[in-house]
């Protein structure tokens, strides 16, 4: 019998290898980096996406996240957190 983790290899596998060729095919000039960002980015997607999302879909999906975090460059990380307090705010 199939762990889930088998299962959801199993119908990630076919969708991950699509998705690396439009990779190859359509971003030459960052396939590298982009195909290791999708690897990871399809670590976390289960099963029911994988069949239900078409890799064109989820090219779309990876580049776009991709693109905006590349998009800050060199220039270092501008995240501003804070612990609101009733009394401030």
């Amino acid at each position: 019998m199939a762990t889930s983790t088998e299962t959801r290899e199993l119908a990630v596998a076919p969708v991950r290898e699509r998705l690396l060729a439009l990779i190859a095919e359509r971003r030459p000039e960052d396939a590298a980096a982009l195909r290791a960002f999708a690897t990871e980015y399809l670590r976390r997607l289960s099963a029911d996406a994988a069949q239900t999302t078409a890799p064109e879909a989820l090219l779309a999906e990876v580049a776009g996240a991709f693109d905006f975090a590349a998009a800050r460059g060199d220039r270092p990380i501008a995240v501003r957190a804070f612990n609101p307090t009733t009394e401030e705010h």
